[in-house]
């Protein structure tokens, strides 16, 4: 009896180690990423011109209660002018729900970010740009992307143009989740059959 006994403590022994190994390789993918944010400090990402946001991948950091970021951006991929761009102000206070859309059928090109130590959360700025001659139409929101402490990984689908996102904060996690208001391009025709733009 004492042989199996000690069987089956190496079994779950082992079980332990291979749950550590996998738990610390999955820490490293987070904390070994190259991120275009800092923790705790405010940040500021504008897409090129001609691009549109269109992806954006998050990691939850329990130690300072903050989010690493990262942003990606497409071409915008219709012969157009992008014109008339320009930053929202805050969309939020600290603790409460982001809901952001571009007006005047623009897509979203920037995001800015500020983050507060007392709590544990940040405000949100926007840029958009509108796409001359082009509508935004067949607006519909993602699900969420990721549940509070969670890796946030989103990226667009071909076709598809950012126009807004929103975002709710737990206070009892002092973390965000987000999903994404996209839309399709079409261009525009007046009464007359002409391209507005």
């Amino acid at each position: 009896m004492s042989g199996i006994f000690l069987i089956r403590v190496i079994i779950m022994f082992h079980h332990k180690i291979l749950l550590l190994t996998l738990l610390v390789t999955m820490a490293q993918v987070v904390v070994g990423e190259s991120w275009m944010t800092s923790l705790d400090q405010p940040f500021n990402f504008t897409c090129p011109r001609d691009h549109f946001l269109s992806g954006m991948r998050s990691a939850f950091d329990s130690h300072t209660r903050d989010r690493y970021f990262s942003f990606s951006c497409k071409i915008i991929g219709v012969d157009a002018n992008v014109h008339k761009c320009t930053w929202s102000d805050y969309v939020n206070k600290f603790d409460e729900p982001v809901v952001y859309q571009c007006p005047n059928d623009g897509i979203m090109v920037g995001i800015y970010g500020v983050h507060d130590n007392s709590k544990e959360d940040r405000r949100f700025r926007f840029r958009c740009c509108e796409v001359e001659g082009y509508i935004t139409h067949a607006c519909v929101f993602t699900p969420y992307g990721n549940n509070y402490h969670t890796l946030l990984d989103y990226n667009i689908a071909d076709g598809w143009y950012m126009r807004g996102i929103e975002s709710v904060h737990m206070n009892s996690q002092e973390d965000r989740i987000f999903r994404f208001d996209i839309c399709k391009l079409d261009s525009f025709i007046n009464d007359q059959g002409i391209v507005v733009g």
